[in-house]
């Protein structure tokens, strides 16, 4: 084999790819075999997810598909053209990406879809690397991350950058490049340009290897970048546990598919153990206490260096200006206890770090939006990179019975990170309304939260935050069942096996697995459900009812409403739910009905729900609205011949008052509404079966 080589690519214990001159070099038994790479003098080997060879060449790409036995050339010239560097996508063998970089000054990245680009997509302009000056010196991709490594000059500074987001539409593409192979670092300095980049291992443990032109030295770089992690599941009633492990629990499953390493999550939970991933290990580190959440915190501190990303989930019991570890003590939740942190004690802690850590604070408690708006104690930050979530306003408990609300938002936002949103996105999508009024964001350090309908000024730091690298595991977050009655009459949940959660002629029952049943709210939650099961109403009274039953599922709920059905004594209204049919768009409601109470079913009704009002005008949180404005929403049914009327409710209270009843078309004219007047506004549907949503 001719000197010199100039790259080296393992593909196995028995395959090893060796690139000098024109030459791709395969091992084989009687040595190596040699095969023109058409693309003239190499610069680079790679080999993707499928194991196809890609190759940078003088100004040129060229891909073997067949084991080097042939090479194929991309018939365009990398922009910028000399010696050429290049990378696959993570996820080559499903959309035939690759990225290529040119290490002429002045060259950028680009990149390239196999079998449909005719030209090279610029992603990385020359003049943004190494701060305006720098060449391209190595290329290496890690899951979804691309790395650059580049210097601008023989004994000038040199580094390497990251992107997270190299597959992008070009057209939205906000490349957040960062340092990590800096001059300025021990562990990483470059004398001379740094060459041949490579990178090893999986998720948040990740090394940058590269070689120091200048001294030859091996030089390697642990990227932080995927961050750490802790989080804490409060203590309160057996019941409001099963709630809070559950929403704990989510987040947990989500930071690891988002490339969260085990030693890079410090979970807190006194209610123990938790194997969470299902590899026979419990993954609680530590009860929930104010000192082992100090200890947590120390040991990041230790660890996290000087950039990076910190996530902090916080989710239980809290009172204003305080957080709950456990809300059985009996000291009256004394500064400085074990069952409490303070608004001002954490912000002691994160004060504690540099100022160039990303930080994501999501408190998921009553009262938390206090840890925002304390003039002197809060953790709001202009000066710091904080992005801070509270679940309640400052002057409200957190709504729901048992935190089911609080886990309803908890999964849609961890379930929308997990889907690889920014926190802004994953904070704004899929909200529903009681979520307006409680959810609150603040990252401008101002000290006011706004919610997800309304961000005003808020929301900019968070929508270039990207917590992760999405899929690199696949933990499926657990689902929930949430079925709540608006009486009067008895709420029964009934499973395959005829067990039944709910309340009995009186007497209150929870035989389901992981069900309760709160009998002053009338809900029947169901966590990890794993069955079918039945929904019954007993009428004891005469009156209307209302049934809401919500399956919460990755983050994403799917839900079912009935509203204001005539009800007597005795009478029976039985409901099943196929959730794919209604996902589908087909009829997947079956009522039953047994009006008289005799045990005898006399109707039977498969439908589908009518649309659920929409685009609502004007929108939640609007201003500067007409004083004589029409509202006006989306509506209609699916079922052929079912027919749909609404009711609208207008007011300048919480709970507004009826304003128009029964009425079939889709806007309300309400008058002259008044000036400088907070309104509020609903409508509900219905259909002929009395099946409708809000």
């Amino acid at each position: 084999m001719p000197a010199p080589i100039v790259d080296l690519l393992v593909e196995s214990e028995s395959v090893v790819y060796v690139a000098s001159g024109a030459n791709v070099f395969k091992s084989v038994v009687t040595g190596w075999s040699p095969v023109n790479a058409k693309v003239g003098a190499i610069n680079m080997l790679n080999i993707a997810d499928n194991g196809d060879i890609l190759v940078g060449g003088t100004a040129m790409v060229s891909i073997s598909t067949d084991g080097a036995a042939s090479f194929s050339e991309i018939p365009v010239p990398v922009p910028g053209g000399g010696a050429i560097y290049v990378v696959a996508d993570k996820d080559y063998e499903d959309n035939d990406l690759i990225f290529t970089g040119s290490a002429v000054a002045g060259a950028g990245i680009n990149r390239w879809t196999v079998g449909t680009n005719t030209a090279w997509e610029p992603i990385r302009p020359g003049a943004a690397i190494g701060g305006g000056a720098g060449t391209l010196s190595g290329m290496a991709m890690r899951e979804d991350v691309l790395y650059g490594s580049w210097s601008t000059g023989a004994f000038a500074p040199s580094g390497a950058e990251r992107s997270l987001t190299p597959d992008a539409p070009s057209s939205v593409i906000a490349l957040t490049f960062r340092n990590v192979l800096t001059a300025g670092a021990a562990a990483a300095r470059f004398n001379r340009a740094p060459q041949a980049l490579k990178v090893s291992g999986t998720g948040s443990d990740c090394t940058l290897w590269a070689i120091d032109t200048l001294t030859g030295a091996i030089m390697a770089y642990n990227d932080e970048e995927i961050g750490y992690a802790v989080i804490v599941a409060g203590q309160g009633g057996w019941r409001e546990e099963w709630g809070f492990d559950h929403g704990a629990n989510n987040a947990y499953r989500v930071l690891r598919n988002l490339g969260f390493s085990d030693d890079h999550i410090f979970y807190l939970n006194s209610n123990g153990p938790q194997d969470i991933d299902e590899d026979g290990n419990d993954e609680v580190d530590a009860p929930a206490s104010l000192s082992d959440f100090e200890n947590a915190m120390n040991e990041v501190k230790s660890r996290i260096g000087n950039s990076g990303t910190l996530i902090i989930y916080l989710m239980g019991h809290g009172l204003p200006s305080q957080f709950l570890f456990d809300e059985s003590c009996d000291c009256g939740y004394s500064d400085g206890c074990e069952c409490c942190v303070t608004d001002l004690k954490l912000k002691q802690m994160l004060d504690e770090f540099p100022n160039g850590i990303r930080m994501l604070i999501f408190i998921n408690s009553c009262y938390s939006g206090s840890f925002i708006t304390s003039p002197l104690s809060g953790i709001s930050d202009p000066n710091r990179n904080r992005i801070i979530i509270t679940g309640a306003h400052d002057d409200n408990e957190r709504w729901g019975i048992f935190g089911t609300s609080a886990v309803r938002s908890s999964d849609r936002f961890w379930g929308n990170l997990n889907d690889g949103l920014s926190v802004k996105d994953a904070f704004i999508t899929d909200t529903w309304p009681g979520e307006w009024w409680h959810l609150w964001l603040d990252d401008n350090g101002d000290k006011t939260g706004h919610p997800p309908n309304n961000l005003a000024d808020d929301g900019s730091l968070a929508a270039i935050t990207q917590i992760g690298v999405p899929g690199t595991e696949n933990l499926e977050l657990t689902h929930w069942l949430f079925v709540g009655l608006r009486s009067p009459g008895e709420l029964r949940v009934y499973d395959s096996q005829n067990r039944v959660t709910g309340l009995v002629n009186g007497e209150v029952k929870e035989e389901i697995p992981d069900s309760i049943y709160d009998e002053q709210n009338e809900i029947v939650v169901i966590y990890s459900p794993s069955d079918t099961y039945r929904y019954e109403v007993v009428g004891t009274d005469e009156d209307t009812y209302g049934l809401d039953i919500t399956f919460i599922e990755d983050g994403e709920a799917a839900a079912f409403a009935t509203t204001e059905v005539p009800i007597t004594t005795g009478a029976k209204y039985e409901y099943t739910i196929d959730w794919a049919a209604l996902s589908e768009g087909e009829k997947g409601v079956t009522i039953r009905v047994d009006s008289d109470g005799d045990g005898e079913f006399e109707e039977t009704i498969v439908t589908t729900p009518p649309y659920t009002p929409s685009d609502p005008s004007p929108a939640g949180g609007a201003t500067g609205v007409s004083l004589n404005t029409p509202f006006s929403w989306k509506g209609g049914d699916p079922d052929q011949g079912d027919n749909v009327t609404y009711k609208v409710y207008l007011g300048t209270s919480e709970n507004p008052p009826l304003v128009s009843e029964a009425q079939s078309g889709t806007a309300y004219v309400p008058g002259s509404l008044g000036y400088s007047s907070k309104y509020y506004w609903k409508v509900v549907a219905r259909d002929n079966h009395e099946v409708g949503w809000i």
